[in-house]
């Protein structure tokens, strides 16, 4: 709130003591230096681009995946897994934004579930009911720490 310039400009005034002032610094100094290392400083929107960038990403990807799936149902999920893990090497890499990283990290697990969904074989006469989409997330799941590593 006050920086050295204003304290050593009081002290020329006369409103603060010179031990007076090497006090303060000492205590703030004494009281920051415990706490700087506790703090974590995580924004998750750093300015309003954050906000234009996942929604030109959600964009991207929608279109991305629609122009896939008119080939094939498949193709969409997994054309859009590819471009998401695309632009999430650009924004989280290199422009280490939060936001964009946590919807393309949302959208590529879950377009590789519904890629999992379109080709893994739907429940046969001796399945159990649920085990395709029991696969569909083990792939997800698998794909998420893929991401992350």
């Amino acid at each position: 709130m006050y920086s050295e310039a204003d304290i050593d400009e009081a002290v020329k005034a006369g409103v603060l003591t010179p031990a007076a002032a090497a006090a303060l610094r000492a205590f703030v100094e004494r009281r920051d230096a415990g706490t700087i290392v506790d703090q974590e400083h995580f924004r998750l929107v750093t300015s309003f681009n954050d906000i234009f960038v996942s929604a030109a990403a959600i964009l991207v990807l929608a279109g991305a995946g629609w122009i896939a799936a008119s080939l094939h149902e498949a193709l969409g999920g997994a054309a859009a897994a590819l471009v998401a893990w695309a632009l999430a090497e650009h924004f989280t890499r290199r422009r280490r934004m939060a936001l964009p990283s946590i919807v393309l990290l949302f959208a590529f697990t879950g377009c590789v579930f519904w890629t999992a969904w379109e080709v893994l074989p739907g429940p046969g006469p001796d399945a159990q009911p649920g085990q395709t989409a029991a696969m569909a997330g083990v792939a997800a799941a698998f794909a998420a720490w893929l991401h992350w590593r």
